[in-house]
């Protein structure tokens, strides 16, 4: 297994991942980049204030306390203190209360709280202020995160309350100056733009790719490239900054979105059809699944929403599972592929155990899966690429097989007969001059009988081998049948080719043959008159050989339209 993983690797194009880690580190360095201004505990921890443990909630039923009224001060409501570092509820809550008071010398000067989550809706600030008021404030939507201007007469000894309609999202509360809130919000804009900027050129080369080459498989992915790019445009808030609105449901349905024209691609990709048939149904089944849950996730409850999450994640963990195997066992994709599979899913389990309140939700947790999805799209395009020329390569070197002789390495008489003949044709239209060599091995039945016909394989190739290099580049040399040869030599008259066909056979005289040490070759010469056929012209070729061979072999004679010479 390992062995075959080490090979695997090999196959990885230098130069290819060497643009993969520039990408890499540039998209990685933007990454650093928000980080720096983040409310990590190692990094500028100063700039940021993380409210979430000072918070506590109360959840009420039904309607009751819909009022601030009703709750403030209310010595019969019992709040709870948030243990966790981010603040999350379980999914059948329908309705919280927080509250929390700010002290210190830091909540008197920053003046913006915000909330880490761009799908939180229906929730109220209320402030309470030095007249004995509360002042309700609606989070403001223009930047990623919502947030709230504090007044400058608040009330730092009583306790500001919030109230949400909550739909499972898990944030934090933090409490920040207008400038570095601004600084953090422009870097995060400009980090998720530059990543959907990344998806958008793979989903414009791909496009491309396909149009220029018609593969499908360019097709398929620029559709998962596409939905991808979907998601992550509504994930990053963006579309709450232009259209307004976010939604849970509109998250699960791009998912599925996303997730059916993946597994329509590596249906393609790894060829299934092909390849596991068994799994040909379950494939459609899993596409008519994700299909279906784009629309039932507009209509149904939220908390069922999730439950189609959970489903989607173990389709996604089924088919990696799948590549893998098709990968190792068939060799269908490419370890770029795997490689791509791999960060992308760990990029948005991050951001799901996140959500789910399993891992701490901060920066790292709801970013990552953006530049997850830049790598993968670039991996992906760049796997499709190499599969796609993998499979030409074969496709090349199986039709060469097919017009290649193997035992000489040269070009075979079904070469001749489908390739070469259209070519002399072409030449004739053009008013070109071309003349033929028909050669033949002398007395080739006695090497056979007397050295075996291994040896006289052995003759037969190295033959070949010096009347090729005899050649010219422009030259076509075929091997016709047993120990005969046919050159065909364009824009060459009698008297051109009559040099190069006694080059061949004073090579082949003077070469030492291993075993027979000696061999002599005959060689017919007929340069094509423009009104005779094919047939006629091969007839005068063949005719010069045979005159050859009466004459004595190991000599060239030339057949003109109405006579035939010998070469003095």
């Amino acid at each position: 297994m390992l062995k075959n993983i080490s090979i695997k690797l090999k196959e990885v194009n230098f130069v290819a991942l060497t643009g993969i880690i520039i990408i890499s580190i540039i998209l990685l360095t933007n990454f650093v980049k928000v980080l720096k201004y983040s409310y990590f505990e190692l990094i500028d921890d100063d700039k940021y204030m993380n409210l979430s443990n000072n918070v506590e909630y109360f959840i009420p039923k039904d309607n009751q306390y819909a009022e601030i009224n009703q709750v403030a001060d209310n010595s019969y409501i019992k709040f709870e203190k948030n243990n966790s570092k981010n603040i999350y509820f379980p999914e059948d809550v329908q309705k919280v209360w927080l509250k929390l008071r700010l002290q210190g010398i830091q909540a008197s000067t920053d003046n913006i709280m915000y909330i880490d989550c761009e799908f939180i809706e229906n929730i109220q600030f209320y402030i309470p202020t030095t007249d004995g008021k509360y002042v309700t404030e609606k989070p403001n939507e223009y930047f990623i995160f919502p947030y709230i201007n504090l007044p400058e007469n608040i009330d730092f000894n009583r306790d500001i309350y919030i109230n949400s309609t909550w739909d499972s999202n898990v944030f934090n509360l933090l409490l920040a100056k207008d400038s570095n809130f601004y600084i953090i919000q422009n870097l995060l804009a400009c980090f998720y733009i530059g990543n959907l900027g990344v998806l958008l050129g793979m989903l414009i080369m791909n496009m491309i790719l396909f149009f220029s080459s018609k593969d499908k498989k360019y097709l398929f992915h620029s559709l998962f490239t596409g939905s991808l790019l979907s998601l992550l445009y509504c994930l990053s808030g963006m579309q709450k900054l232009i259209l307004g609105f976010n939604s849970n449901n509109r998250l699960i349905a791009l998912g599925a979105m996303a997730a059916s024209t993946w597994v329509l691609f590596i249906y393609s990709y790894l060829d299934i059809k092909k390849h596991m048939p068994i799994l040909n149904n379950f494939f459609k089944l899993s596409i008519l699944f994700l299909v279906l849950s784009l629309y039932i996730s507009k209509i149904i409850p939220d908390g069922f929403t999730y439950d189609i999450l959970y489903l989607q994640m173990i389709l996604v963990g089924l088919y990696i599972l799948i590549s893998i195997y098709s990968y190792f066992k068939f060799g269908m994709g490419s370890i770029y592929y795997l490689v791509g599979i791999f960060i992308l899913f760990t990029g948005f389990i991050i951001y799901i155990l996140g959500s789910y309140g399993l891992l701490e939700w901060n920066i790292f947790a709801f970013s990552t899966c953006y530049p997850a999805a830049s790598i993968e799209t670039l991996l992906f395009t760049i796997g499709i690429i190499k599969q796609i020329k993998h499979e030409k390569e074969v496709n090349t070197k199986l039709q060469l097989e097919v017009i290649t002789d193997k035992l000489t390495n040269i070009y075979n008489r079904r070469y001749f007969e489908e390739t070469v003949v259209n070519k002399i044709l072409q030449l004739e239209k053009e008013k070109s001059l071309v003349s033929m060599l028909v050669l033949d091995i002398d007395h080739f039945k006695k090497v056979n009988d007397t050295y075996g016909h291994s040896t006289g394989d052995l003759v037969l190739s190295e033959t070949a081998m010096i009347i090729k290099q005899c050649l010219r580049k422009e030259d076509i040399l075929v091997r016709w049948g047993g120990e005969e040869f046919v050159a065909v030599l364009p824009f060459t008259d009698s008297k051109e080719s009559t040099i190069i066909a006694e080059t061949i056979r004073l090579s082949i005289e003077n070469h030492k043959f291993k075993f027979v040490n000696k061999i002599t070759v005959s060689i017919g010469i007929a340069e094509k008159d423009v009104v005779e056929d094919f047939h006629s012209w091969f007839r005068r070729a063949d005719n010069a050989l045979y005159n050859a061979k009466e004459n004595g072999r190991n000599t060239v004679c030339i057949c003109y339209t109405n006579e035939i010479r010998n070469n003095s």
